[in-house]
């Protein structure tokens, strides 16, 4: 499957599979396609790096399919669409620093972020830059591939300053933007703004958290705050029936209801 994470190097991205196969990205920024059945390598590609010397060192990369391409957001600060078939590069667009996140798809547009905090929507046809934005630089970070949520109305994405921005997938609008940084310092990682997680929108209804320590419902078309709670998260809150389930940096998995945000429970997660 190819080399893991070392000191300089590390996996972040989630596998994709479609049709028996799945395909990965590894440390080395080295694309694989394995048949499901058979566990066989049915192609793989090597991706090059912009600049030379990020040979030494990978952070980042995500994958993502639509129609008949496998998206590529390398930790080479390269978007590259690969065929599914075989693998062979398809286009490739340099970006301004290595991407960071997940692509997320909608139509024909693939829209992800760098470890700059750079947002670009990118045409899955040909590669083309259509709009993108920027958020307050923020060296400090989770090591994660978070893609952003995205509906037909609203584009919520999720950066290491703590900043959540809302767009219009169509055009880049920004909409509003809302910050989830906390107020009290309790540790040393509580420092770290990042919302490192997924959002998720559900009726209109963006939920979000950050690492730390804010999860918060904000009303995706005014922006406001429908409620906050002090929870932080290095994952995205998952929506089942009429509760939010979010895993705390606290080593707690928590029940919120997702209407007015009360605790239904806490549990301590297994050591």
């Amino acid at each position: 499957m190819g080399e893991g994470s070392g000191e300089l190097k590390r996996i972040v991205a989630a596998p994709v599979a479609r049709d028996g196969r799945i395909y990965t990205i590894d440390a080395n920024q080295r694309v694989t396609a394995i048949d499901i059945a058979s566990g066989k390598r049915v192609w793989e590609n090597k991706l090059k790096a912009a600049n030379p010397k990020w040979d030494e060192y990978t952070v980042g990369a995500g994958l993502a399919i639509t129609g008949d391409k496998l998206i590529v957001a390398s930790g080479f600060a390269y978007v590259t669409a690969l065929s599914l078939a075989d693998g062979k590069e398809v286009w490739r667009r340099r970006v301004d620093s290595p991407l960071s996140s997940s692509p997320a798809i909608l139509g024909n547009r693939a829209f992800l972020t760098s470890t700059n905090n750079d947002f670009y929507a990118i045409d899955t046809d040909d590669g083309e830059v259509l709009w993108n934005d920027q958020a307050l630089s923020e060296t400090a970070r989770v090591l994660s591939s978070p893609s952003p949520a995205v509906t037909q109305d609203i584009l919520a994405v999720g950066y290491s300053s703590g900043e959540l921005i809302a767009y219009l997938p169509a055009n880049g609008r920004r909409l509003w933007t809302d910050t989830l940084t906390s107020t009290g310092r309790y540790t040393p990682l509580s420092v770290i703004n990042d919302i490192a997680g997924k959002p998720t929108i559900q009726d209109g209804i963006v939920y979000v958290a950050s690492h730390s320590g804010i999860l918060a419902a904000i009303d995706g078309r005014s922006g406001a705050r429908i409620w906050s709670r002090v929870f932080g998260s290095r994952q995205g809150p998952v929506i089942g029936g009429d509760y939010l389930f979010v895993v705390g940096t606290n080593s707690k998995v928590a029940a919120f209801n997702r209407i007015d945000g009360k605790i239904a429970w806490v549990r301590d997660l297994p050591e």
